[in-house]
C-alpha cells in the first residue's frame, strides 16, 4: 500500500460530514409542511392528500397512541393493506414518539406471528380486512372500526409537542424496526433511529436532483426498508410519494403507472426494471436501483435520455450507505461511494485498510448505523464492532460482503463471505429456510443455496434428504415452506436425493450439489388450444426448460414473484394481456389460457399530449379526476 493511500480512502473518500442534520423524522415531514401545505404529499389509487391533510391524519392518529400509552422506546406494528393510510399510520407512530414495526398482511399467518413474537408491540395498528388474519393479544386497534374512527377523528389536528407525548423525542430514539431474514430460523428485527434519516434524505433529494412538486414512485413493500428511503425523499423534499397499488406488478402495469402518475424519480430492484417495457416515459427523470447486483446491460439500456443511480445498502445502516450515478458503457456498475455523514472501509481480517484494487470485506460507520438487532445483544456485538477509526465508543457494521476501492473512490461489490444470500434484493438466510424445512415430518435434512445455472437467473434452491421410509415431494415440501415463509424465502426448486454429496474431509461439497431438473416432473399432455400452446411456450422460455405441459403449475416448475412479472411481459409482447395475479391465482396454462385478452392498440405517438392523462400529471389533477383516471387500479392483489 503506497503513502498516500490510507489517506485518501480515510480522509477524501469518506469526507462526508455535515453538520446540522441530526433531527427526527415528524421535524422533517412538519418543515415541509408549513412549506408547502397544499401540495399533494401522497397519491394511492383513488387517494390523494396534501401536506397538510397527512399531517392532520397523522395527528390526530398520534394523539390516540399517546393516550394508549405510545412513546419513544414503545414498538407499534402496523398490520395494514398497503394505502396511503400506512403512510398515516408510520408518520402518527412517530409523532407519538415510538417507533413502527411494519407487517405484510400478505405474508403466511405463521410468519405474521413470529413476526409480532418478535417485536412483542405495545399496540397492532390493523383494520378489519386484516384482523382476523392476526394473533390474538392485546393492544389491537382496528382502524377503519366505526368508534375507533370517531375517536381518532375527535383528537386535535396540530403538530405534537414533547409536553403532550409520554417523553421527549430525540434524534437517539427508536424509528421504526425492519425484520430480516435470521439463521437461526426467526426474523432479526433492525432497530433503526432516527439520528441517519435527515443526512440520508438530504443526501439523495440532492444527488438524484428532487425538487418541489416532483413524483417519487414508492414501489417497495412498506416492510422493505427501501419504502423508507421513498418516504424521506418525498416528504422531506414538498413532493409527492406515488404509492404502488399492491396490483401493480407487472412491467406493463409500472410502466402505465409511471406514465398516469407524472412520476419522476423510481427507486426499484434491477429485476424488476428489467422486465419495465422500454418506452419513452416522459415524467421520469431518474431511475435508481438497489437491493441487488445491476449489471452494465441494465444500465446501457436505461441510462441515456435520464439520470441513473446505483445504491447499497443493509437494512443496518439506514436504507443506502454508497451511492453513485451510472453512465451508458459501464461494464460493472460500481455501487458507489458513502452517502452524507457515512463512511466506508474494505478491510482485511485484521481489520487494517487494503489496498486499492484489493479485496476485503467491507464495514460501514456513521450516522445511519443502525442501534442493533432487538433483544438479541449477542449478535449485535457480533455485527456491529468498535471502529478503529473513528472516534472514542464509535462503532462500524461489519456487512459480511466483499468489496474494492476502485481507482476513483468508488467501491464494487464483490459477493458475500457468508452463506447470506441476497435474490430479488431480499436479504436471504438460508439457515431460516433449512429450519423451516426441517420442522416438515419427512425431511432428515436440507441444504439451500443460490445457484445461477443461467446467467441473470439467481435462485433459491432446496436439496433435502428425507426421512427412513418418507419420500416427500418437491411441490409437496414447497407448500409447506409457503405455509410459514413469505414468497422471497420460498426455494424455486426442491431437490430430494439419497445423500448430500461429501468431500474428502467429509464436508458437504456444496460445488456437487445437482442442478435442479425439473423437466422431469412436466406433464405428457400436449396443449389443446392456441392459448394453452402460446402458454406453455412461455412458461419454458421464461422458466429455462424444454417444454411445459398445460397441466404444470407455475410455482411447482420453479416460478416466482419476479419470473411471474416477467411472464405477464412476454405476454404482452405476444399480443396479449396476463396480469401477474392471475398467474399467482391459477398457476396452469390450461386455466390462464381463458383470461388471455388482446393487447389494446398502443396510441399514436402524442395523442395524448404530455403522458397518458392528456399534459396534466395525476399529481396536479383535481380530485375527481383522479377517481377517474384510476378507477381501474381499485381491485387489490
Amino acid at each position: 500500500m503506497s503513502a498516500t493511500e490510507p489517506a485518501a480512502v480515510r480522509a477524501e473518500w469518506n469526507d462526508t460530514a455535515r453538520e446540522g442534520l441530526r433531527t427526527t423524522l415528524p421535524e422533517l415531514f412538519e418543515t415541509q409542511v408549513r412549506r408547502v401545505p397544499d401540495r399533494t404529499a401522497v397519491v394511492h389509487d383513488r387517494t390523494a392528500l396534501t401536506y397538510r391533510e397527512l399531517n392532520e391524519r397523522a395527528n390526530r392518529l398520534a394523539r390516540f397512541l399517546v393516550a394508549r400509552g405510545a412513546g419513544p422506546e414503545h414498538l407499534v406494528a402496523v398490520a395494514t393493506p398497503r394505502s396511503a393510510g400506512t403512510l398515516v399510520a408510520n408518520l402518527a407512530v412517530a409523532k407519538a414518539g415510538a417507533a413502527w414495526v411494519p407487517v405484510d398482511p400478505e405474508y403466511p399467518p405463521a410468519r405474521i406471528a413470529a413476526l409480532l413474537a418478535s417485536a412483542a408491540p405495545h399496540l397492532v395498528l390493523t383494520t378489519a380486512a386484516v384482523a382476523d388474519g392476526l394473533p390474538e393479544g392485546p393492544g389491537r386497534i382496528v382502524l377503519d372500526d366505526p368508534d375507533v374512527a370517531a375517536l381518532i377523528a375527535a383528537q386535535g389536528a396540530g403538530d405534537l409537542t414533547d409536553a403532550e407525548r409520554l417523553a421527549p423525542l430525540d434524534a437517539d430514539h427508536a424509528a421504526y424496526v425492519i425484520h430480516t431474514s435470521g439463521s437461526t430460523g426467526r426474523p432479526k428485527g433492525v432497530v433503526v433511529t432516527h439520528a441517519g434519516l435527515a443526512s440520508l434524505a438530504v443526501d439523495h433529494i440532492e444527488r438524484f436532483g428532487i425538487t418541489e412538486g416532483d413524483g417519487v414512485l414508492q414501489f417497495a413493500s412498506f416492510s422493505f426498508d427501501c419504502s423508507v428511503g421513498d418516504m424521506l425523499m418525498a416528504l422531506a423534499s414538498g413532493s409527492a410519494l406515488v404509492v404502488r397499488p399492491g396490483h401493480c406488478l407487472s412491467g406493463e402495469e409500472l410502466g402505465a403507472l409511471i406514465d398516469r402518475s407524472g412520476a419522476t424519480h423510481v427507486t426499484i430492484p434491477p429485476q424488476v426494471l428489467a422486465a419495465l417495457p422500454p418506452a419513452a416515459y416522459p415524467s421520469l427523470r431518474t431511475i435508481a436501483t438497489a437491493g441487488d447486483v445491476c449489471s452494465g446491460k441494465l444500465v446501457d439500456q436505461w441510462a441515456p435520455g435520464r439520470r441513473m443511480f446505483n445504491a447499497y445498502g443493509p437494512t443496518e445502516a439506514t436504507v443506502d450507505a454508497v451511492a453513485t450515478e451510472v453512465t451508458e458503457g459501464t461494464a460493472v456498475p460500481p455501487i458507489g461511494r458513502p452517502v452524507v455523514n457515512m463512511r466506508a472501509y474494505v478491510l482485511d481480517e485484521d481489520l487494517q485498510p487494503v489496498p486499492v484494487g484489493r479485496e476485503g470485506e467491507l464495514f460501514l460507520a456513521g450516522a445511519g448505523l443502525a442501534r442493533g438487532y432487538l433483544r438479541q445483544p449477542g449478535l449485535t456485538a457480533e455485527r456491529f464492532v468498535p471502529c478503529p477509526f473513528g472516534a472514542p465508543g464509535e462503532r462500524m457494521y461489519r456487512t459480511g460482503d466483499l468489496a474494492v476501492w476502485q481507482a476513483d473512490g468508488n467501491l464494487e461489490f464483490r459477493g458475500r463471505i457468508d452463506e447470506q444470500v441476497k435474490i430479488r434484493g431480499f436479504r436471504i438466510e438460508p439457515g431460516e429456510v433449512e429450519a423451516a424445512l426441517g420442522a416438515h415430518p419427512g425431511v432428515a435434512g436440507s441444504v439451500v443455496v443460490a445457484r445461477e445455472d443461467q446467467p441473470g437467473g439467481k435462485r433459491l434452491v432446496a436439496y433435502v434428504v428425507p426421512r427412513e421410509g418418507a419420500a416427500p415431494e418437491p411441490a409437496a415440501l414447497r407448500r409447506h415452506l409457503a405455509g410459514t415463509l413469505p414468497d422471497h424465502l420460498v426455494p424455486s426448486a426442491v431437490v430430494v436425493l439419497d445423500a448430500f454429496p461429501l468431500n474428502r474431509n467429509g464436508k458437504l461439497d456444496r460445488a456437487a450439489l445437482p442442478a435442479p431438473d425439473l423437466s422431469a416432473t412436466v406433464s405428457a399432455r400436449a396443449p389443446r388450444t392456441p392459448g394453452e400452446e402460446l402458454l406453455c411456450g412461455l412458461f419454458a422460455e421464461v422458466l429455462g426448460l424444454d417444454r411445459v405441459g398445460p397441466d404444470d403449475a407455475f410455482f411447482d416448475l420453479g416460478g416466482d414473484s419476479v419470473l411471474a412479472i416477467r411472464l405477464a411481459a412476454k405476454v404482452r409482447e405476444a399480443g396479449w394481456v396476463l396480469s401477474p395475479k392471475d398467474v399467482f391465482t391459477h398457476q396452469r396454462a390450461e386455466a390462464l389460457a381463458g383470461l388471455l385478452a388482446p393487447a389494446p392498440e398502443p396510441e399514436p405517438a402524442g395523442a395524448t399530449g404530455d403522458g397518458a392523462t392528456g399534459g396534466a400529471p395525476l399529481l396536479e389533477l383535481s380530485q375527481d379526476d383522479i377517481d377517474d383516471l384510476t378507477g381501474e387500479w381499485t381491485d387489490e392483489l
